[in-house]
């Protein structure tokens, strides 16, 4: 207990530990990562769910998981782990893979941080439409600034209407605050899941 911080000044900021599967491509991305900290260590786990768990009860501060394959689209099951344990993206990157193909990978927190995060141009939203169109949300989004890159349909577990949109946003000439305000007075489900920087190799 005591001796755990030996040698460290209070202000010295706690190294960010980030918390993945090894293997090669994961490997990249950690490496992609690791450049944006100026001290950072790796901890490797034997499965996907242990990876989260650490950063939920608070071991690790980042989880490194693949999100998404340009061969296979959106990679559901990782999606649902991620909002299993209400983690959110925090930064990507895009690693080639062996077939050509490109996978891309999150840096997962707990919570948004919402002053790094306020130059971030990409905003990953969950959105469940049960009144609305779906044109006429896309207009309001855009009509605030935020422009869709990418749209999917997500099955969800919980909810009786079968589908949900998995949404990403380019905020970067978005009125974020008005964007949030019309999300909140809406009346749609929806949940933000991260917002963040794609890191470009």
């Amino acid at each position: 207990g005591e001796l755990a911080n030996f040698g460290e000044s209070e202000t010295e900021p706690e190294r960010p530990r980030i918390a993945y599967l090894q293997n090669a491509f994961s490997d990249r991305a950690y490496r992609h990562f690791s450049g944006r900290f100026e001290r950072v260590s790796a901890l490797y786990f034997p499965g996907f769910r242990e990876i989260c768990e650490e950063v939920y009860n608070g071991n690790c501060s980042y989880a490194l998981l693949p999100i998404y394959n340009s061969r296979d689209g959106q990679l559901v099951s990782f999606r649902r782990l991620i909002s299993k344990y209400d983690l959110k993206i925090s930064l990507v990157t895009d690693v080639e893979t062996t077939d050509d193909s490109i996978m891309r990978f999150a840096l997962l927190q707990k919570g948004i941080d919402r002053y790094a995060a306020q130059n971030h141009p990409c905003m990953d939203l969950s959105v469940v439409l049960e009144d609305a169109s779906l044109g006429t949300f896309l207009s309001a989004c855009e009509s605030l600034g935020a422009v869709v890159r990418m749209l999917h349909s997500m099955p969800l577990e919980y909810s009786y209407d079968g589908n949900g949109l998995l949404l990403q946003l380019d905020i970067c000439h978005a009125s974020r605050d008005a964007l949030f305000c019309f999300l909140e007075g809406s009346h749609i489900r929806y949940e933000i899941l991260g917002i963040y920087d794609i890191l470009r190799s």
